[in-house]
């Protein structure tokens, strides 16, 4: 830290020649002594604004105790942010990681969206089996209606027909149950990794900028395929 000592000694110089002066004559007329009185006098005031002006010593004193101030408190920052980047070395790697991971969730985002296609179309052919199943229960009842004189074959075999079609029905609708439980917690994985890759990048950007590090969590959504479950129901119905 440098301080502006050498003022003063050349401040003092003239001062110190005034002296001398005086004590060589041993007469001065009172105009001499009168100017000289001035001169001292002049010389005085800009020694004290050198010491205590405005932009005197004292003044930069305080901006240079200032300056090490703050200059002390951004090598505290420093060394702190330093030392959070030293405990997470696996940050360098992260961007490359969250790009590995968002491609492979946009490959199951695909698979997922195959395997919902493929479903509906299993849903699809279900139903139109049991929609042709129950054209040909229908023809059977009236054909069985029409034979008058066997009464009791038409009783047993519409009973027959009505229990395996309701057991059909309840097998597929079971397992259409099952088909749409397996998209259901497809789905759910495929959205907790989407939200634990967006959580990670944002803690990544906000390490770079801070020393505390935030975490956040988000609720899977419950509303994966309701239509397909509903379709089900409707055409379970009919």
């Amino acid at each position: 830290m440098m301080t502006p000592t050498p003022l003063k000694p050349n401040l003092l110089f003239p001062r110190k020649r005034l002296s001398l002066e005086i004590e060589r004559k041993n007469q001065f007329t009172p105009e001499e002594f009168q100017r000289l009185h001035t001169q001292i006098q002049e010389l005085n005031k800009t020694l004290n604004n050198y010491k205590s002006g405005k932009n005197g010593l004292q003044a930069i004193l305080y901006n240079v105790t200032l300056l090490t101030k703050e200059i002390a408190t951004l090598k505290e920052k420093s060394a702190s942010l330093q030392k959070s980047l030293d405990k997470a070395p696996s940050l360098e790697s992260l961007p490359t990681e969250v790009e590995t991971i968002s491609m492979s969730l946009r490959s199951q985002g695909s698979d997922l969206a195959a395997l919902k296609t493929r479903v509906e179309q299993v849903v699809s052919a279900k139903f139109d089996n049991i929609t042709a199943s129950m054209k040909e229960m229908r023809a059977d009842i009236k054909q069985l209606q029409i034979e008058k004189g066997h009464a009791d074959n038409f009783t047993y075999d519409f009973t027959r027909l009505t229990t395996q079609f309701q057991e059909d029905l309840n097998s597929t609708e079971v397992k259409l149950k099952d088909q749409i439980l397996q998209l259901q917690k497809q789905f759910y994985i495929f959205e907790s990794q989407l939200n634990e890759t967006t959580t990670a990048a944002n803690n990544t950007t906000t390490t770079t900028t801070s020393t505390d590090v935030t975490t956040s969590t988000t609720n899977p959504p419950t509303n994966s395929i309701p239509s397909s479950t509903g379709s089900t129901k409707a055409a379970t119905k009919k």
